[in-house]
């Protein structure tokens, strides 16, 4: 069975992997935000639920979706975040966070100021991690 990569917003990622469990095993969105006030980016992973979810949240306190990647199993979804986390504290910290009054969830781990990356680099590495990772991996 041939595995379906996420090209446009909100198309599904196919994994030939089942999986048991509760809630790895459900389907989630890991989304990119920006709120452009602050010039901030935010990556994160939701329950694929009709809202509210955790972008709905995000929402009512100022952030913008710039995209969202739906995946069949959570811990693909979780993998791929930590994958673009990884990355953003190697190559920006100590900047990876915007002022504690920017960010009102508390995800401040989660968050990088969009003076120091670009979203359109950004997006093609979440694009280029979600073709890798399903051509070399199967989520555990």
């Amino acid at each position: 069975m041939q595995q379906q990569l996420p090209r446009e917003d909100n198309e599904t990622v196919i994994s030939t992997s089942s999986l048991n469990g509760s809630k790895v095993n459900k389907s989630a969105l890991l989304y990119l935000l920006v709120y452009p006030k602050f010039l901030a980016l935010k990556i994160g992973v939701t329950a694929d639920s009709s809202p509210p979810n955790r972008i709905t949240e995000e929402q009512q306190n100022g952030w913008t979706v710039l995209k969202t990647w739906k995946f069949e199993i959570r811990s693909a979804a979780e993998e791929l975040e930590s994958h673009v986390l990884t990355r953003w504290r190697a190559e920006l910290y100590p900047e990876i966070a915007t002022s504690a009054q920017e960010i009102f969830s508390g995800d401040e781990s989660k968050t990088v100021s969009m003076n120091e990356v670009s979203v359109k680099e950004t997006l093609d590495f979440v694009d280029q991690s979600i073709e890798f990772y399903f051509t070399h991996h199967v989520p555990n």
